[in-house]
Formats: C-alpha cells, structure tokens, sequence
C-alpha cells in the first residue's frame, strides 16, 4: 500500500469515526430530549417499520450483506500485500532472460559486515519496496556497551557490499535499525 492509499484510508477512517461518535451523541441527545425545540418531538419510525414487512426487504438486506462482505476481503487483500521481495530483478532481463538476485543473499552479505562490530547482533532483514525504490533494512540489537560510531562505520560497510551484490545499475538503499538488546534472562530449571 502506497503512503498516499494509507494517508487517504486514515482519514476516511476518522471521518467515519467521528460521524458515527456525532450520531451517538444526537441518538443520546434525542432520547433524553436535551434539545426539545431542534427535534420537534418524538420521532415517527412507522413507516420504517411497515418496510420491514415488505417483499423486497429481505433481499435487499442481503444484497447490503453481500456488498459489505465484498468490501471487507477487498479491503483484506489490499492490506495482505507485502511490501518485501524474495527475489530482485535486475537491469539487464530482457527477452532473452531474466536476472533476477536472491535477496536472502543480499540480507546475509549486509549482515555479514555487522558480525564485525562488537556488541552488535544481526536480527533480522529484509528487501523492501519503498517509494519506487527498493531498500535493504536489517535489524540489528546492540548491547548497553556498543559504540554507535562503530555501528555506522560498519552500516556504510554493509551498504557497499549490497552495492556489491547488486551492481553499479541497481538503485537499491541500505537502512539499519539499531534495537536495544534484550535482557538476558536466567533459564527457568523444570523439575
């Protein structure tokens, strides 16, 4: 999902939120009768009521059941799509084949080049489609000790060897994601 898509679904959200709140507050307004001269007296649902006796209503509430439930596994689709790749194409596929890079190796390599600093641990990566662009983030947790300039020295080393992997051609970015490592835990003994 784009950040547009995501900015435009967060407000149509709020908006409904907030019409649904406006409407619970007129529902709780109109019952305990808090404005008598804006409402004019108890409402008249008659007629509602007589349409619920028709023919065509219960066919229509399960066409409005079938819409809604349409919406909701778009809606779940749109939102299962991952933003991560297994495989990277490369320039130079064309009709007489593809070249196409393993992320995973990818991953490995960057991760490779942060074994090197001390205190720092290597969780997890990932390629990633972002902004038109891929970038390679991976995860790192460094222990209360570590030096962050070490880090960087070996985020900018990493970066050179995606480049590596990659090619002058590709255009691909590197981020690191520097975590606080985990307390050690004792290990519970089972008797």
């Amino acid at each position: 999902m784009t950040r547009r898509a995501a900015a435009a679904e967060r407000v149509l959200v709020l908006v409904i939120g907030l019409l649904l709140v406006a409407a619970g507050v007129a529902a709780v307004a109109w019952r305990e009768e808090w404005f008598p001269d804006l409402i004019g007296g108890p409402m008249d649902t008659s007629t509602v009521a007589d349409r619920t006796d028709d023919a065509w209503w219960p066919w229509a509430l399960c066409g409005a059941g079938v819409l809604l439930i349409l919406l909701g596994l778009w809606w779940w689709r749109v939102h299962l799509r991952r933003d991560t790749e297994r495989q990277l194409r490369l320039a130079g596929s064309g009709r007489g084949g593809r070249l196409t890079a393993d992320t995973g190796a990818i991953v490995d390599s960057a991760a490779a080049a942060l074994d090197a600093v001390p205190g720092l641990t290597y969780r997890q990566g990932r390629l990633r489609r972002e902004r038109g662009g891929h970038v390679v983030e991976v995860t790192a947790a460094a222990d209360p000790g570590a030096q962050l300039a070490d880090a960087a020295v070996a985020a900018e080393r990493a970066a050179v060897a995606v480049r590596a992997h990659l090619g002058t051609e590709a255009t691909a970015g590197f981020r690191l994601l520097v975590v606080a490592a985990r307390r050690r835990t004792q290990p519970t003994r089972v008797r």
